[in-house]
C-alpha cells in the first residue's frame, strides 16, 4: 500500500468518525453506539473447528478447536471448552455450567503421560465452576458446582460428584454411586429420589437454556421494545387494563 493510500484512509476514517460525534451529540440521550469486542465464542484451533448444535452456547462462552457438542446441550456464561492438545465431545441434552473449564491432555502434558481426550455423555448436568480435565464422564452423570475431575478418571453413568469434590487421576466412580470430598470417596449409593432429582434439574435446564437461547439471539430493536415495555410496566397503575373501555352512561335530563 502506498503512503498516499494510507495518508487518505486515515484521513477519510477520522472524518467519519468526527461526523458520528457530531451525530450522537445531536440526537442527545437517543444516540446508541454499537460496541465491538474482539471476543469470538467460538475459534478455530490448527484447522480443528469446533462443531456445535447445542440448543444454547452463551455469547461470552469460549469454544475452541476439536470440540463436539451435541443437538439439546448448553454451555453457560463464561465456561471455557478448549480443544487444542485433544478432542472435547458433549453429547445430547447435557449442561455445562457458567464458568466451568473443560480441556483434554497431551502426551506431554498428560499426568498419565498418555493422551487423552474429554468425552461427557447424554443428559449429564455440570455444574458452575467445574473442572474436567481428559476425562469421561458417563450418561445421566452430574458434577457439582466447583467439582474437579481430573486426568484419566471416570464417572460412570448416574454416578454423583458432589460440590467440591475432587476425583484423582486415573479414579473410577462406578455407576449409581454418589462421591464426595478431596479426594473424592465412596459416599453412598444413588437414592431414587435423587436420580429423580438429577433428571429434573436436566430438564429445568434444557427449559431454561432454550429461553435464554431466544434472549441471546433478539436484535437491538426487540431488546429496545422489551426494555420500554419494562419501564411501563414499572409506572403503571397494577389497576390498569388495556381492554376495559367501560360502559357509556348517558347523561339523563331530570
Amino acid at each position: 500500500m502506498s503512503q498516499q493510500a494510507r495518508f487518505w484512509g486515515k484521513f477519510l476514517r477520522g472524518w467519519g468518525a468526527t461526523f458520528e460525534g457530531i451525530g450522537k451529540g445531536m440526537q442527545g440521550d437517543l444516540a446508541y453506539t454499537e460496541t465491538m469486542g474482539k471476543h469470538r465464542t467460538m475459534a478455530a484451533f490448527q484447522a480443528a473447528k469446533p462443531a456445535v448444535s447445542s440448543t444454547f452456547v452463551a455469547p461470552c462462552t469460549t469454544i475452541i478447536g476439536d470440540v463436539n457438542a451435541a443437538a439439546g446441550s448448553s454451555i453457560w456464561y463464561g465456561a471455557v471448552l478448549r480443544g487444542d492438545v485433544n478432542s472435547i465431545k458433549v453429547g445430547a441434552n447435557s449442561s455445562i455450567g457458567d464458568r466451568t473449564v473443560v480441556h483434554s491432555a497431551s502426551s506431554a502434558g498428560s499426568v498419565a503421560g498418555k493422551a487423552a481426550p474429554t468425552t461427557i455423555g447424554d443428559n449429564v448436568q455440570v455444574g458452575a465452576l467445574a473442572i474436567l480435565h481428559a476425562c469421561t464422564i458417563g450418561n445421566g452423570a452430574s458434577i457439582g458446582n466447583a467439582a474437579q475431575v481430573l486426568d484419566g478418571a471416570v464417572v460412570g453413568a448416574g454416578a454423583v460428584v458432589e460440590a467440591g469434590a475432587m476425583v484423582a487421576p486415573g479414579k473410577s466412580v462406578p455407576a449409581g454411586e454418589v462421591w464426595g470430598g478431596v479426594p473424592a470417596a465412596f459416599i453412598r449409593k444413588v437414592s431414587p429420589d435423587e436420580a429423580a432429582a438429577v433428571e429434573l434439574a436436566a430438564a429445568e435446564t434444557s427449559d431454561l437454556a432454550k429461553v435464554h437461547a431466544t434472549e441471546s439471539n433478539k436484535s437491538w430493536e426487540q431488546l429496545e421494545d422489551d426494555k420500554a415495555a419494562a419501564y411501563d410496566a414499572s409506572i403503571r397503575d397494577p389497576d390498569y387494563n388495556s381492554e376495559f373501555y367501560g360502559e357509556f352512561q348517558p347523561k339523563v335530563k331530570i
